[in-house]
């Protein structure tokens, strides 16, 4: 059954913390501690509950799971925390929009739990163009910092740290070439899970 109230109080703190977030650079901002604890409690035993065969490997939109390897995703359970945070992240859009205000209106269309283990790395790339504005929230507490993102800004490169419920948000341009460049900091360790949810803002014509 779905908890209102926790979806209430969420969506508030995700709203909290988009609202005081971190300008880094045009369109890329810090946040930090942007779900409630008890989400956060929730979305662990809901972790810890799965096998490994629910969890679906990562794929590119062309299908190519070689370029993920070492990651998997669970996208959608219904009537779980799952659920519950797709809605807390659907009810903040209008704030998405308010603040990323450099393309046309977004729409909240869905987000991903992702699981990297030993090894999984991207190298430096562009998000597709599906990706208006892409948020993704670290969750892990046995993570090393030097696990997160980094973004190449005017030929440097910036590290964000991976953090336990702190992150990014990111808006893209339309023209793909002058999308941001980024990728994991470095590769998953051993003995090291690498969780995070990430949450996709895109067009309409992008909605199923």
């Amino acid at each position: 059954m779905i908890d209102q109230t926790l979806i209430d109080n969420n969506s508030k703190s995700i709203y909290d913390a988009l609202s005081s977030a971190t300008p880094i650079y045009d369109g890329l901002m810090s946040v930090k501690n942007v779900h409630t604890d008890e989400c956060c409690k929730k979305l662990e035993n809901f972790i810890s509950n799965l096998t490994e065969n629910q969890w679906s490997p990562e794929s590119t939109p062309n299908k190519n799971m070689n370029k993920y390897r070492n990651r998997h995703r669970i996208n959608w359970q219904s009537d779980s925390i799952i659920e519950e945070l797709s809605m807390s992240y659907n009810a903040v859009t209008p704030l998405i929009n308010k603040i990323f205000n450099h393309t046309k209106e977004k729409v909240f269309i869905g987000l991903n739990i992702w699981k990297d283990t030993e090894g999984f790395q991207t190298g430096l790339h562009r998000d597709n163009d599906i990706i208006a504005v892409a948020m993704q929230i670290y969750q892990g507490k046995n993570v090393p910092k030097n696990c997160g993102t980094r973004f190449e800004i005017e030929n440097e490169m910036l590290h964000l740290p991976y953090e336990h419920n702190s992150g990014y948000v990111l808006e893209q341009a339309d023209d793909i070439q002058q999308r941001l460049v980024h990728g994991t900091s470095r590769p998953t360790p051993k003995d090291c899970t690498r969780l995070s949810v990430y949450a996709v803002w895109s067009y309409p014509e992008f909605k199923d």
